[in-house]
Protein backbone atom coordinates (compact mmCIF):
# COMPACT_ATOMS: atom_id res chain seq x y z
CA UNK A 1 0.00 0.00 0.00
CA UNK A 2 2.90 2.65 0.45
CA UNK A 3 2.89 3.16 -3.50
CA UNK A 4 -0.69 3.80 -3.81
CA UNK A 5 0.51 6.60 -1.15
CA UNK A 6 3.14 8.02 -2.51
CA UNK A 7 1.44 8.07 -6.02
CA UNK A 8 -2.23 9.48 -4.33
CA UNK A 9 0.17 12.26 -2.64
CA UNK A 10 1.69 12.83 -6.40
CA UNK A 11 -1.41 13.53 -7.34
CA UNK A 12 -3.19 16.00 -5.38
CA UNK A 13 -3.89 14.01 -2.47
CA UNK A 14 -6.94 11.44 -4.22
CA UNK A 15 -6.45 7.74 -3.72
CA UNK A 16 -6.14 6.26 -7.62
CA UNK A 17 -7.53 3.17 -7.97
CA UNK A 18 -6.16 0.15 -9.68
CA UNK A 19 -7.15 0.69 -13.01
CA UNK A 20 -5.57 4.32 -12.86
CA UNK A 21 -2.53 2.63 -11.56
CA UNK A 22 -2.76 -0.19 -14.36
CA UNK A 23 -3.15 3.24 -17.26
CA UNK A 24 -0.33 4.93 -15.37
CA UNK A 25 2.25 2.21 -15.51
CA UNK A 26 1.10 1.55 -19.30
CA UNK A 27 1.49 4.89 -20.21
CA UNK A 28 5.06 5.09 -18.44
CA UNK A 29 6.44 1.71 -20.37
CA UNK A 30 5.49 3.25 -23.46
CA UNK A 31 7.03 6.48 -22.82
CA UNK A 32 10.01 3.99 -21.94
CA UNK A 33 9.65 2.00 -25.12
CA UNK A 34 8.94 5.03 -27.27
CA UNK A 35 12.31 6.72 -25.65
CA UNK A 36 14.29 3.22 -26.30
CA UNK A 37 12.97 3.06 -30.26
CA UNK A 38 14.08 6.89 -30.37
CA UNK A 39 17.53 5.75 -28.41
CA UNK A 40 17.76 2.49 -31.30
CA UNK A 41 16.94 4.77 -33.76
CA UNK A 42 19.89 7.05 -32.35
CA UNK A 43 22.37 4.56 -31.97
CA UNK A 44 22.08 2.99 -35.34
CA UNK A 45 22.09 6.51 -37.29
CA UNK A 46 25.57 6.88 -35.08
CA UNK A 47 26.87 4.02 -36.06
CA UNK A 48 26.24 4.68 -39.36
CA UNK A 49 27.75 8.14 -39.50
CA UNK A 50 30.77 6.29 -37.40
CA UNK A 51 31.28 4.09 -40.77
CA UNK A 52 31.29 6.94 -42.75
CA UNK A 53 33.89 8.75 -40.94
CA UNK A 54 35.91 5.55 -40.63
CA UNK A 55 35.59 5.76 -44.61
CA UNK A 56 37.04 9.27 -44.85
CA UNK A 57 39.39 8.52 -42.35
CA UNK A 58 40.98 5.76 -44.68
CA UNK A 59 40.29 8.29 -47.65
CA UNK A 60 42.19 11.13 -45.61
CA UNK A 61 44.90 8.59 -44.69
CA UNK A 62 45.22 7.38 -48.40
CA UNK A 63 45.22 10.92 -49.86
CA UNK A 64 48.47 11.84 -47.06
CA UNK A 65 50.52 8.53 -48.32
CA UNK A 66 50.00 9.94 -51.95
CA UNK A 67 50.59 13.16 -51.31
CA UNK A 68 54.20 12.03 -49.26
CA UNK A 69 55.28 9.65 -52.13
CA UNK A 70 54.54 12.73 -54.48
CA UNK A 71 56.91 15.24 -52.06
CA UNK A 72 59.41 12.57 -52.06
CA UNK A 73 59.28 12.48 -56.09
CA UNK A 74 59.10 16.18 -56.21
CA UNK A 75 62.10 16.76 -53.77
CA UNK A 76 64.39 13.54 -55.85
CA UNK A 77 63.53 15.58 -59.34
CA UNK A 78 64.35 18.51 -57.93
CA UNK A 79 67.57 17.08 -57.04
CA UNK A 80 68.35 15.62 -60.34
CA UNK A 81 67.48 18.87 -62.21
CA UNK A 82 69.77 21.05 -60.01
CA UNK A 83 71.96 17.93 -60.57
CA UNK A 84 71.60 18.24 -64.40
CA UNK A 85 71.92 22.33 -64.40
CA UNK A 86 75.31 22.35 -63.08
CA UNK A 87 76.20 19.64 -65.49
CA UNK A 88 75.02 22.23 -68.41
CA UNK A 89 76.70 25.30 -67.02
CA UNK A 90 79.82 23.25 -66.23
CA UNK A 91 79.64 22.08 -69.95
CA UNK A 92 78.60 25.44 -71.24
CA UNK A 93 81.63 26.75 -69.58
CA UNK A 94 84.12 24.45 -70.89
CA UNK A 95 82.86 24.64 -74.73
CA UNK A 96 83.19 28.67 -74.46
CA UNK A 97 86.85 28.01 -73.29
CA UNK A 98 87.84 26.02 -76.04
CA UNK A 99 85.98 28.22 -78.48
CA UNK A 100 87.61 30.95 -77.10
CA UNK A 101 91.41 28.50 -77.33
CA UNK A 102 90.02 27.66 -80.71
CA UNK A 103 89.84 31.31 -81.85
CA UNK A 104 93.16 32.11 -79.98
CA UNK A 105 94.29 28.94 -82.50
CA UNK A 106 92.76 30.67 -85.41
CA UNK A 107 94.25 33.76 -84.63
CA UNK A 108 97.79 33.02 -84.16
CA UNK A 109 97.73 30.89 -87.23
CA UNK A 110 96.33 33.83 -89.70
CA UNK A 111 98.89 35.71 -87.74
CA UNK A 112 101.66 33.06 -89.08
CA UNK A 113 100.06 32.82 -92.92
CA UNK A 114 100.56 36.06 -92.91
CA UNK A 115 103.66 36.45 -91.91
CA UNK A 116 105.12 34.19 -93.93
CA UNK A 117 103.20 35.55 -97.09
CA UNK A 118 101.11 32.65 -98.11
CA UNK A 119 97.62 33.18 -99.14
CA UNK A 120 96.08 29.68 -97.50
CA UNK A 121 96.53 27.97 -94.36
CA UNK A 122 98.45 25.16 -94.52
CA UNK A 123 97.34 21.87 -94.72
CA UNK A 124 96.70 19.85 -91.35
CA UNK A 125 98.16 16.51 -91.88
CA UNK A 126 101.08 15.67 -94.85
CA UNK A 127 100.84 12.47 -96.73
CA UNK A 128 103.07 9.97 -95.02
CA UNK A 129 106.56 9.73 -96.38
CA UNK A 130 108.55 6.42 -96.78
CA UNK A 131 110.83 6.04 -93.62
CA UNK A 132 114.14 7.01 -94.25
CA UNK A 133 117.07 3.99 -93.53
CA UNK A 134 118.59 4.76 -90.67
CA UNK A 135 122.58 5.67 -91.07
CA UNK A 136 124.67 3.52 -89.60
CA UNK A 137 128.34 4.19 -88.44
CA UNK A 138 129.55 2.57 -85.15
CA UNK A 139 129.05 -1.23 -83.95
CA UNK A 140 127.09 -2.03 -81.16
CA UNK A 141 128.64 -3.85 -77.90
CA UNK A 142 125.44 -5.71 -77.81
CA UNK A 143 124.23 -6.90 -81.17
CA UNK A 144 127.20 -5.55 -83.69
CA UNK A 145 124.82 -3.34 -85.44
CA UNK A 146 126.47 -0.08 -86.53
CA UNK A 147 125.48 3.53 -85.00
CA UNK A 148 126.46 6.88 -84.54
CA UNK A 149 127.62 8.55 -80.96
CA UNK A 150 125.31 11.31 -81.37
CA UNK A 151 121.65 11.40 -83.35
CA UNK A 152 122.28 11.34 -87.53
CA UNK A 153 119.94 14.19 -88.02
CA UNK A 154 121.79 17.46 -89.36
CA UNK A 155 121.86 20.12 -86.85
CA UNK A 156 120.68 17.76 -83.75
CA UNK A 157 123.88 16.86 -81.00
CA UNK A 158 121.75 14.81 -78.72
CA UNK A 159 123.01 11.17 -77.75
CA UNK A 160 121.45 8.35 -80.14
CA UNK A 161 118.70 6.36 -78.65
CA UNK A 162 117.79 3.83 -81.18
CA UNK A 163 118.54 3.55 -84.96
CA UNK A 164 121.26 6.21 -85.08
CA UNK A 165 118.31 8.48 -83.85
CA UNK A 166 117.73 10.62 -80.45
CA UNK A 167 114.48 9.53 -79.10
CA UNK A 168 112.67 13.02 -80.51
CA UNK A 169 113.95 12.36 -83.97
CA UNK A 170 113.53 8.13 -83.75
CA UNK A 171 109.77 8.87 -83.07
CA UNK A 172 109.45 10.68 -86.35
CA UNK A 173 111.06 7.74 -88.20
CA UNK A 174 108.39 5.42 -86.56
CA UNK A 175 105.84 7.64 -87.68
CA UNK A 176 107.17 8.46 -90.74
CA UNK A 177 107.47 12.43 -90.49
CA UNK A 178 111.35 12.48 -90.10
CA UNK A 179 112.42 14.67 -92.89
Amino acid sequence: MAIRETLASLLGGSRPSDLDIRQMVNDAVAAQSSGDNDNEALEAEIAQLKKKLNMAMGAVQAATAQLMALKTELTNTNGAVKQATQHATTAKATAEAAADGLTAVEARMDALVEKLGTASAPTKKKPAAKKKAAPKKAASKKTGEAHPENCSVDGCDNEHRARGYCAKHYQQWKRGTLS
